[in-house]
């Protein structure tokens, strides 16, 4: 009973942290009322708890040992900025830095491309949308940089494209989503609910897969691209700081190959090596858990 009843405060604190009623939780699971939510919420309910607990997990794309182990009590995601604009615009170029040095820029192929990729990012961060033809300009000509000269900087930016490209790719919902919010067409109680929470009940389950439409050929592809720039930079003079932040970026957002049981839960692994390489002073994971922590409402 005191199992059951600790697992229904974690079920009752993620679904009001993300402002929704037992009812919408209900249909998202495909519950036949939301008594049954309420039922397990207050610890009534454990005969189907296994299979109720990898649905809400993925319902909240979460892990079933996060949902089961860790304390959801003081969240609130309804805090977050993310219907400002400008405010999560900063936080995405504080958390996916686009990379320059003095000594970088000497190079007029890598300035023209860096500026070229600057307009670009804020265009992309704007609109929501990704843009096809500068990511496909700026990988050839941060390419072309690393074929003659050692530049880390255009490495990096290239992994910064990868990721930005594979996130608009396995996960479109969101940043339409996102494009409403801005626009003020949607609340953010119901941008969490129609585009960001696995809300499909046939779909629901152990194992929580990206977007049905992503094409997994071109998905692999990027993976593969970007393992090979992690390499090259590993190679590189002051290269191993933006390894260790990209590495752990790639598994946060669950852009890397697979060999867990669910993609969620590197997820969460990507989010323990930001911490522990925060903790060991790498700035660019101290600037993305910075810029996590104020994108909530003081």
């Amino acid at each position: 009973m005191s199992e059951m009843y600790e697992l229904g405060k974690q079920i009752r604190a993620l679904r009001e942290a993300y402002g929704e009623t037992q009812l919408e939780l209900a249909a998202a699971l495909g519950c036949d009322s939301p008594t049954t939510i309420s039922m397990y919420e207050n610890g009534w309910r454990g005969r189907d708890k296994y299979d109720v607990v990898s649905k809400i997990a993925a319902h909240y794309r979460i892990t079933e040992e996060a949902l089961l182990h860790r304390d959801y009590q003081t969240v609130s995601y309804m805090d977050l900025m993310i219907d400002d604009p400008v405010i999560l615009g900063q936080t995405i170029l504080r958390i996916l830095p686009i990379q320059y040095s003095k000594l970088a820029g000497k190079d007029p192929t890598f300035l023209k491309t860096w500026k070229q990729h600057k307009q670009a990012a804020d265009t992309m961060i704007r609109s929501m949308q990704f843009q096809e033809q500068a990511f496909q300009e700026c990988m050839e000509g941060y390419r072309n940089i690393l074929e003659s000269k050692k530049i880390p900087e255009a490495a990096a930016n290239m992994l910064w494209w990868l990721l930005a490209a594979s996130l608009f790719h396995r996960y479109p919902k969101i940043p339409e989503g996102l494009r409403e919010l801005g626009k003020g067409k949607i609340t953010k109680r119901e941008f969490f609910r129609e585009y960001y929470l696995v809300s499909d009940a046939a779909t629901v389950g152990s194992e929580y897969v990206q977007d049905d439409n992503a094409d997994k050929e071109k998905d692999l592809k990027y993976i593969g691209e970007a393992e090979e720039l992690l390499r090259l930079l590993y190679e590189m003079p002051e290269g191993y700081r933006i390894v260790d932040y990209y590495a752990a970026c790639i598994l946060r957002f669950g852009i890397a190959r697979n060999t867990l049981s669910i993609a969620v839960a590197y997820s969460e692994t990507g989010e323990e090596m930001l911490r522990m390489l925060t903790r060991i002073g790498n700035p660019y994971a101290a600037e993305y858990l910075a810029a996590v922590r104020e994108l909530h409402r003081v």
